[in-house]
């Protein structure tokens, strides 16, 4: 019986559930069986060790304090494209514009928090719901608040690969869902212990291979499994 370790890229993953299930929810969907979900890859003379979930540790926001001086704040929003152009057009009543648009984003950055505080609620509900399976929490996601836009994560994917790397010691296999160029170094490094690595990716309804799946270590690992629409669409509740 081979020992098996499933590591889920969390925003790969996310990002492939919504394009296949673009209405059903918002960041996750709460009662899906997910312990079932990510055992579709493995087979029958496979041994479960353990599924590691990787996602953002803590939220930072850029800027990380708003100037309480009206030209510093002025000076400030002219860096952003969206934010310049907002206050040009509010030009002739300026000093009421700040105040707004300063009252605006402190609200803004209010509700961001909360939705973050909401990820880690619907993830802990997860975890202590499904056998086996474990949120590994790790580097930074900001949000923008001149922009309104969440930025590129940081981090998450170097835990991931230090972890893929360390499993060697305690797996004879790992699954992977994710198809991030990132990992293979880290891919490699678990190959030459003599060990076997396999990606996933999603078809979609209409038979269509789902792009950012495995394509980019289809090359590398052992071996690329497709999970068909028609298996996961009853568990993503």
């Amino acid at each position: 019986m081979k020992k098996v370790v499933i590591l889920v890229d969390g925003e790969n993953f996310r990002f492939s559930l919504k394009q296949l299930f673009p209405d059903k929810f918002k960041y996750l969907p709460k009662f899906s069986d997910w312990h079932q979900i990510f055992t579709i890859p493995k087979s029958s003379n496979q041994e479960l060790v353990r599924i590691y979930w990787y996602v953002v540790e803590e939220l930072n926001f850029r800027p990380y304090e708003l100037p309480r001086e009206d030209r510093k704040f002025e000076k400030l929003l002219k860096k952003a494209i969206n934010t310049k152009l907002e206050l040009n057009r509010n030009e002739e009543r300026k000093s009421s514009f700040l105040k707004e648009k300063r009252s605006r984003i402190v609200k803004r950055k209010a509700e961001i928090k909360r939705r973050f505080d909401e990820w880690k609620r619907i993830q802990n509900h997860i975890s202590h719901s499904n056998n086996f399976l474990e949120f590994r929490r790790s580097g930074m996601l900001c949000f923008n608040l001149l922009t309104n836009k969440f930025e590129k994560e940081k981090g998450v994917d170097v835990k991931l690969a230090t972890d893929l790397i360390a499993f060697k010691e305690i797996s004879d296999q790992v699954i992977l869902f994710s198809g991030d160029k990132d990992y293979i170094p880290a891919i490699q490094v678990y190959k030459d212990a003599g060990k076997q690595i396999y990606s996933v990716n999603f078809e979609t309804e209409s038979g269509r291979i789902l792009p950012g799946g495995s394509f980019n270590l289809e090359g590398l690992v052992d071996k690329v499994i497709t999970i068909k629409y028609k298996e996961i669409e009853s568990l993503i509740k």
